[in-house]
């Protein structure tokens, strides 16, 4: 972001191999996809994902003109459709747009002053970007089913360890009081 996002600012920036071969220069478009690629590819997978895009350009073409009931309709539209609409959702209900939306309130009520409580919402909103770098290579290395599974695993644990800390008869006289009456019995 903070690398491409200047050259995008700037006016300039390079056009994209797929909108270049929809508006018909493939030759450009073969160019810029070696600009992204080179060092990290060979020429052969370069190649070959150029045709690849090629191939789907002309798939979208032949397509183009289909209703937009086709994404209820069409088998693999359908299952692109649901699985987007059920994470939106999922991403809404867990309610972290409202926590980050409400932070600074959150602060504020925990007793930081005004400028302080927004301040510590914007070094969590840059904290958050960090942590979806770190998250997207994670991703990139592990795959995306071990770090679902894992997180869910996580969050159960995590989910359990607070109704249990709620639960527990002392959780009012906080965790020091448990910890100290725990190590006073050995």
């Amino acid at each position: 972001m903070f690398v491409t996002g200047p050259k995008e600012l700037t006016g300039s920036p390079p056009k994209r191999p797929r909108w270049l071969v929809e508006h018909n220069k493939p030759a450009e478009a073969l160019h810029t996809l070696t600009f992204y690629r080179e060092g990290s590819f060979s020429s052969t997978e370069i190649e070959a994902e150029f045709d690849s895009i090629r191939r789907a350009v002309a798939s979208f073409h032949t397509q183009a003109h289909l209703p937009w009931t086709a994404l209820v309709t069409d088998q693999a539209l359908w299952a692109r459709t649901w699985r987007a609409a059920l994470l939106q959702f999922m991403a809404q209900m867990c309610g972290a747009t409202a926590m980050k939306y409400y932070l600074p309130t959150l602060f504020a009520a925990l007793g930081l002053g005004r400028r302080l409580a927004l301040l510590a919402g914007g070094v969590e909103s840059t904290l958050k970007i960090g942590c979806t770098l770190v998250e997207m290579a994670i991703i990139d290395r592990v795959g995306r089913r071990l770090t679902m599974v894992g997180g869910a695993v996580v969050m159960a644990v995590a989910m359990m360890v607070c109704q249990i800390y709620l639960t527990h008869p002392f959780h009012h006289r906080g965790p020091m009081f448990i910890w100290h009456s725990y190590h006073s019995e050995n």
